[in-house]
């Protein structure tokens, strides 16, 4: 058998919904978020090898393998050369070389960065030394690896992204220090110094006083409450959630993170609003924080993250300030390569990531067909929105093939060696394809 239906964690993290996933799972169209409720707030669904929260595969005999030991067992069938070529240095394990994932956000996450690969490998191999345990609260690097991730939106999704273009930056932290000059004067000269004279080097210095040290809770506090005057006196006026205000997000993520200054967060990133379909992509050293909704997330097998602030979490603000690119810029949305085939939609949505790609096959009003053809590497597909029937053939030996049905939020894994998945979608239904960059061709397929 080569194609496997996956048994997935749920994380159940506190910025997570009780009803988002649950949502997904009932195939709502549109995504409404009411009903449904779990119990626990459910976060992100993992799909993949990381180590924290592995996938289980079923053989058709019903037996369930872990998916690091299925790859383990027999990793020229399943991974192929050019999936373990991608394994980080010093890993000795065989991997996934991507961890792809549904998230569903009611809260803001924590505003972060991720490290290079080399910076990765350098702050494991350090706290290792240090003898910092892997599950230590105070933990930076938790694998060597980076972690690139593209964000496809499935309901409206807010998020930030990115420092603002420095025309705008300016006149925002010109007008932020006004309020600060008062209670924190020293943090008004910085912004101003930035203002005077934008550049990466300026707004480096100007960021490092707007993320104050945890030990340092007056100067936090001082400035959260700083921003929460300031945001109020920014804000549109309008009633109710405004989430494409960035003064209303100040003062809504003060709400959940009260004291916390990284809610400051939107006054300096960019502000983003994706509708479903839209996507964006995030390489090593872009700070940026998820806000609000639902989406599909893939990314690098990796959980390294560097926090700012609006979290609970540890947060070492040197370390940040080590790899973030304090470049200002406009954010671009990617736009997926579209066409239609045999009477589905095929949207491919290419980065610069080596680890993976995402593919998304949709049959909007009708039902419809489609192959996939895959060059090399393991595969993961999800259903989201409907059902979808995905079979290959028996290559006539220890493979014979396999058939499976997936509700929504269901999903299978494609061995590298199965090259041909012929797919039918109900009505409403997408099927999104994880895959490496490359090797995923889809074409019509007018079988019944």
């Amino acid at each position: 058998m080569a194609l496997y239906r996956m048994e997935n964690p749920v994380q159940s993290y506190a910025w997570g919904s009780r009803a988002m996933l649950a949502a997904i799972r009932a195939a709502e169209q549109p995504l409404e978020f009411h009903g449904n409720e779990v119990t626990e707030p459910e976060a992100e669904m993992w799909m993949g090898s990381h180590p924290r929260g592995p996938s289980t595969v079923l053989g058709d005999d019903g037996e369930r393998t872990a998916l690091p030991d299925h790859l383990a067992a027999d990793p020229e069938k399943s991974l192929g050369a050019e999936a373990a070529a991608l394994r980080p240095p010093g890993e000795e394990t065989p991997g996934l070389p991507f961890l792809f994932k549904i998230l569903t956000a009611e809260r803001g996450l924590s505003i972060q960065s991720h490290p290079t690969r080399e910076r990765a490998a350098e702050g494991f191999d350090r706290e290792e030394g240090d003898g910092i345990d892997i599950a230590a609260p105070n933990r930076n690097y938790r694998d060597r690896n980076h972690k690139p991730e593209l964000m496809c939106a499935l309901s409206d999704f807010w998020g930030l992204r990115g420092f603002r273009p420095y025309h705008e930056l300016v006149d925002e932290m010109a007008a932020l220090a006004t309020a600060l000059t008062g209670p924190l004067p020293d943090v008004a000269d910085a912004l101003r110094r930035f203002a005077v004279a934008a550049a990466p080097e300026t707004w480096r210095e100007a960021f490092s006083m707007l993320v104050p040290p945890e030990r340092d809770s007056r100067r936090r506090a001082m400035l959260a409450d700083s921003v929460a005057r300031y945001a109020a006196s920014r804000g549109t006026g309008g009633s109710g959630a405004d989430r494409d205000s960035r003064y209303w997000w100040c003062l809504e993520l003060l709400r959940q993170f009260p004291g916390d200054p990284g809610a400051a967060a939107p006054l300096y990133l960019n502000l983003v609003h994706l509708h479903p379909g839209d996507a964006m992509y995030l390489d090593a050293g872009i700070l940026h924080a998820y806000l609000y909704g639902a989406g599909v997330e893939i990314m690098a097998n990796s959980d390294n993250v560097l926090r700012a602030g609006c979290t609970a979490k540890h947060v070492d603000v040197p370390e940040l300030l080590a790899t973030l690119s304090f470049d200002g810029e406009s954010v671009v949305p990617l736009v997926p390569e579209a066409v239609e085939a045999g009477g589905v939609r095929v949207q491919r949505y290419a980065t610069d990531a080596r680890e993976f790609e995402l593919t998304a096959i949709a049959a909007p009003t009708e039902a419809g067909t489609a192959e996939i053809q895959k060059r090399s590497g393991p595969a993961v597909l999800l259903a989201v929105g409907g059902t979808a029937r995905a079979a290959c053939p028996s290559d006539g030996g220890r493979d014979r093939g396999g058939e499976l049905e997936l509700a929504p939020a269901e999903s299978a894994f494609v061995d590298h060696n199965t090259g041909s998945v012929s797919v039918w979608l109900d009505a409403g239904t997408q099927l999104f394809v994880a895959a490496l960059p490359g090797t995923v061709v889809v074409t019509g397929d007018t079988r019944p």
